[in-house]
């Protein structure tokens, strides 16, 4: 499974930037790429308004990572 980690799509995942557009870049390169899995990394703190999850998208926060 292809692995879409948000950070390499322009999240800072500090808890103050609005990461929804490098959220939904993330997940458009997923759907694009016929699925796989969208990943907040641990230790991540994401803020983020609305997202739309397409087909085929696993989205995956993982342990000590936080989406608010």
């Amino acid at each position: 499974m292809t692995i879409f980690d948000i950070t390499h799509y322009g999240a800072a995942a500090d808890g103050k930037t609005d990461d929804a557009p490098a959220l939904q870049r993330a997940i458009n390169a997923c759907v694009a790429a016929g699925g796989g899995q969208v990943r907040i990394p641990p230790g991540a703190e994401v803020l983020a308004g609305s997202f739309q999850l397409g087909s085929g998208v696993d989205f995956h926060v993982a342990d000590g990572a936080v989406l608010r």
